[in-house]
C-alpha cells in the first residue's frame, strides 16, 4: 500500500504520467516552429581574363649592293689591296677572264672574283710574254673616267706606301693609261683603259710583279 493506494494502481497512475508526458513533449516538438539557420548558398563567379598582345616587330632593311661588304679578310698588298669575299650579286665573270688571258698569258694561279674597295675585282697570277710572272687585280668598271679616277686612287695609295713614279704613259685619246711604280724593293704597275678585252668593259689593272 503506498498513501492508501495499492501497488497495482501506483504502476498504472506512473505508466499514464509516462505516457501523458511523452505524447506532450512530441506535441510541443511539432509546434515549435523551425529555427534552424538555413545554409547559405555560395555563388561562385569566375572571371578569367587573358589578355594577351603580342607586338613582334621585325625590321630587316637589306640594301642590296653591286659587291659584297664582308670583313673577312683574304689578302692584301702592304697594307692596300685589301681583298674580301665576292659579290653575289652582279655578273661574275670569272669564266671569261680565265679564257681570254689563256689565250694571252700563261696561268699560274687561276683567276677569281673577289671584292677590293667596295668595286668587283679578279684576282690571279699569270707569266707575261717577257717571262716574268705577275699577280694581277682586274677591276672591271663602267667608263674610262672611272677607270682613271680609279686609277689616280690606287696610284696615290700606292705612293702612301713609299712607291714614286718611274713612268707615266698616257693616252688619254686612246682612252689608255700606263703608270709604272718602284719603292727599290718592288714594282707595280697600274693601267687604265676605256677598253679591256678581258672583260669587255673599261677596267683598271694593277699588275704586281712576282720579285724584282
Amino acid at each position: 500500500m503506498v498513501f492508501g493506494l495499492s501497488t497495482k494502481m501506483v504502476v498504472i497512475g506512473i505508466v499514464v504520467i509516462v505516457i501523458l508526458l511523452t505524447l506532450g513533449c512530441v506535441t510541443l516538438a511539432m509546434m515549435t516552429p523551425n529555427t534552424s539557420t538555413p545554409t547559405p548558398t555560395v555563388t561562385a563567379t569566375a572571371t578569367a581574363k587573358a589578355t594577351a598582345t603580342a607586338k613582334a616587330t621585325a625590321t630587316a632593311k637589306a640594301t642590296p649592293t653591286a659587291t659584297a661588304t664582308a670583313t673577312t679578310t683574304l689578302s692584301s698588298f702592304n697594307g692596300i689591296l685589301v681583298e674580301h669575299p665576292a659579290s653575289t650579286s652582279g655578273d661574275d665573270l670569272t669564266g671569261t677572264i680565265n679564257k681570254e688571258m689563256q689565250t694571252d698569258y700563261t696561268p699560274v694561279v687561276p683567276f677569281h672574283r673577289a671584292t677590293i674597295d667596295g668595286r668587283d675585282v679578279y684576282i690571279g697570277t699569270t707569266e707575261l710574254d717577257n717571262g716574268k710572272v705577275s699577280k694581277m687585280y682586274i677591276f672591271p668598271l663602267g667608263s674610262y673616267s672611272e677607270a682613271r679616277a680609279a686609277q689616280d686612287a690606287y696610284v696615290k695609295q700606292l705612293q702612301a706606301k713609299g712607291f714614286t713614279i718611274s713612268s707615266d704613259s698616257t693616252t688619254n685619246s686612246k682612252e689608255q693609261s700606263m703608270i709604272n711604280m718602284d719603292n727599290g724593293i718592288q714594282s707595280a704597275n697600274v693601267q687604265a683603259l676605256g677598253f679591256n678585252t678581258a672583260t669587255s668593259t673599261a677596267a683598271v689593272t694593277i699588275y704586281l710583279p712576282q720579285g724584282k
